[in-house]
């Protein structure tokens, strides 16, 4: 595994999630792909970014590494907002504590409590998800 599967896991559980069975019509999940914020958004938008470099895990085995990917849902700012992020907040939880029981060469993954702010007129939803997994053997 690299940490680009990594990554892709986690738009993938987003995806799923968020935008599900159980969505109406007007939702909306957008992925951004720059690596800085959007200054606005018309809907939901998520953006994963790397939080700390793949590194070796402290464990005695070379094959295992660590990475944070931060989660991040971008809202735009309306009535029913802060029930949508905390519904989301929800429902994001289980796919991603549960992410490497579908992944192989993924060993845990744990996603950190989750914070809200308001900048620039959007509200954000952020969540921290570490990963430890195992690097493909070709790699080592």
């Amino acid at each position: 595994m690299r940490s680009t599967e990594v990554r892709a896991a986690i738009i993938a559980a987003l995806q799923a999630t968020l935008v599900g069975s159980r969505s109406r019509g007007s939702d909306v999940l957008a992925i951004h792909r720059h690596p800085s914020p959007p200054e606005s958004v018309p809907s939901r938008t998520a953006m994963v970014s790397l939080l700390s470099a793949p590194t070796k895990s402290e464990h005695d085995t070379c094959d295992l590494f660590d990475v944070t990917y931060q989660v991040t849902v971008y809202y735009p700012a309306g009535p029913d907002t802060e029930d949508r992020i905390a519904a989301d907040a929800e429902q994001l939880y289980k796919p991603l504590w549960r992410l490497h029981e579908e992944l192989a060469g993924m060993v845990s993954s744990e996603p950190g409590s989750p914070s809200v702010e308001e900048s620039l007129g959007m509200l954000t939803l952020r969540l921290d998800v570490a990963v430890q997994y195992r690097l493909d053997a070709a790699l080592i």
